[in-house]
């Protein structure tokens, strides 16, 4: 653990001085392979191949009680939803304000089918886990690149992804490489019109030119294939 330990705070020594981004070195000490997949969620980030974490030190930092970090009631809840998630009505009514890649997600498998599996079922008792974005890349450094971009714009309008994952893994015989982003409030237990408008800042911010410039243009049906 301790040889693991000096092997990242090389890693990050050597990144800040490269002036790249520590999440693209992960898993292991086998310079010139890809980590299989690397996410951070919430404010930490997490290494595929072991416990490591490191906290980020956003609002945390201060000493101060933050409202957003607490379950909200239906008296005080700083996202103005009664202290409860979108029900599927309601993020259903939402998602055309947003691009049509983006995804609900039923439960943390990644299923989409929302039919309602019991008669007295309907689609406001029907709570969404949350709602995905796939981004695809040419070249795995691109990717990298793109997630600071996702954390900057999080970071800047203080609100954060459930979870975003860069990961690379074999399709048709072929490699991809991929950025996730899944939109959850935790607190909430579920979607918050915050992961909407978190969305759609990241619709305008992946239009500007030099972000185009990281992504592939594929398919939607490859766009909402699930974690191999």
């Amino acid at each position: 653990m301790a040889a693991l330990q000096k092997y990242f705070s090389k890693v990050a020594a050597r990144a800040h001085k490269s002036h790249l981004p520590l999440s693209i070195f992960s898993n292991g000490p086998s310079m010139g392979h890809h980590p299989n997949i690397l996410s951070f969620q919430g404010s930490k980030l997490f290494y595929s191949s072991s416990s490591l974490s490191s906290s980020s030190p956003s609002s945390s930092s201060s000493s101060r009680p933050d409202p957003f970090a607490r379950r909200p009631t239906a008296k005080c809840d700083p996202y103005g939803q009664g202290g409860k998630p979108l029900n599927l009505a309601q993020a259903a009514s939402l998602l055309p304000t947003v691009d049509t890649r983006w995804k609900l997600w039923r439960n943390p498998n990644g299923d989409q089918d929302f039919t309602l599996d019991r008669q007295d079922d309907d689609e406001e008792a029907v709570i969404p886990f949350a709602m995905v974005r796939d981004y695809f890349h040419a070249e795995y450094l691109h990717g990298a690149q793109f997630v600071k971009h996702v954390a900057a714009v999080a970071q800047m309008n203080d609100h954060f992804p459930y979870q975003v994952s860069l990961d690379r893994f074999v399709s048709k015989r072929t490699w991809q490489i991929r950025t996730r982003v899944i939109c959850r409030t935790i607190v909430l237990e579920g979607l918050s019109h915050h992961d909407f408008m978190l969305a759609t800042l990241l619709d305008v911010e992946t239009n500007r030119p030099e972000l185009r410039s990281l992504l592939l243009v594929v398919p939607t049906t490859t766009t909402t294939t699930t974690t191999p």
